[in-house]
């Protein structure tokens, strides 16, 4: 073989390696796979009960988040009203949330609240109603006076893109408005494509709304 084929051959061998170990560091930098962790965000009042799925739990419902709680007292016909509010941005570690600085992802915590209310309102609840408050999670007093029968809050703690790739970690909260319970507690981390952040977030939370809350 001529010196020029070795060289080509060379240079494509090389180039191959680079581009896959360009794609695991990729990859490994946006935790690929990954699932939620527990850290107090102080987004929950009590962490307690969160817990990952069971084998009978997927069995049965398809898509749950990695971590979740439902009430045993949850009563989700009395939640005819819902209000959804903008998410926080409450996290651990700052670099964790870098994404949100990404243009595209500067509006995420109005975006996320945004289509949410769109995909629930019907299908999950009688009335899903998006409002513009922004409301601490744990000012239970400021929650009750909502005039709804619940309030749907979100909490992004992990943010981070990278190449195409983007690692979403998101605890979300359900709080009955009369007691101040909350109801429904899930942390999900998701990676996706860029244009499909909210889509892989709603889809869990919707399996422990749909599937196993009203089974209760």
């Amino acid at each position: 073989m001529k010196a020029g084929r070795w060289v080509f051959v060379l240079i494509t061998i090389l180039g191959s390696v680079f581009l896959t170990g360009c794609a695991g560091l990729e990859i490994a930098m946006v935790g690929m796979g990954s699932s939620a962790t527990i850290e107090d965000t102080g987004f929950f009042k009590s962490y307690d009960g969160l817990a990952p799925a069971s084998d009978m739990d997927k069995k049965s419902h398809y898509g749950l988040p990695d971590l979740y709680y439902v009430s045993p007292k949850i009563n989700m016909q009395a939640y005819k009203k819902v209000f959804i509010v903008d998410f926080t941005s409450r996290t651990t570690n700052i670099n964790k949330i870098s994404g949100l600085q990404i243009r595209q992802f500067k509006t995420l915590r109005k975006d996320l609240a945004d289509h949410i209310a769109e995909s629930f309102d019907g299908p999950v609840f009688e009335k899903a109603i998006r409002i513009s408050e922004r409301i601490d999670p744990k000012d239970t007093e400021a929650i009750q006076k909502l005039s709804a029968d619940a309030v749907l809050m979100g909490n992004i703690k992990e943010i981070i893109s990278l190449g195409g790739l983007t690692a979403t970690q998101v605890e979300y909260k359900l709080v009955d408005i009369k007691t101040g319970e909350e109801v429904i507690k899930a942390i999900h981390r998701s990676t996706t494509d860029a244009d499909k952040v909210a889509m892989g977030q709603v889809r869990r939370l919707t399996a422990v709304i749909l599937n196993i809350a009203r089974n209760k």
